[in-house]
């Protein structure tokens, strides 16, 4: 019973800071790489692993045949 009022006190204190438009601050900041030239790499393979699902799925879809779906006959 104590646990279920401490968990309702903490689910109306979250929907009252929600309402009021508060937001938390990020507990971390991660310094800028200035010289940084692209957001995310330019070749994918060097940012998804030889084992990744990923490159199966690829591989899948390279082997059908999507004319349909292109609107191609």
């Amino acid at each position: 019973m104590v646990q279920a009022a401490k968990s309702c006190a903490e689910a109306d204190r979250r929907r009252r800071k929600r309402e009021s438009g508060v937001t938390e601050m990020v507990n971390f900041y991660r310094q800028p790489g200035r010289r940084q030239r692209f957001l995310l790499p330019v070749e994918m393979s060097e940012w998804v692993s030889e084992t990744n699902m990923v490159l199966l799925l690829l591989d899948v879809i390279e082997l059908m045949d999507l004319a349909a779906l292109e609107g191609r006959s």
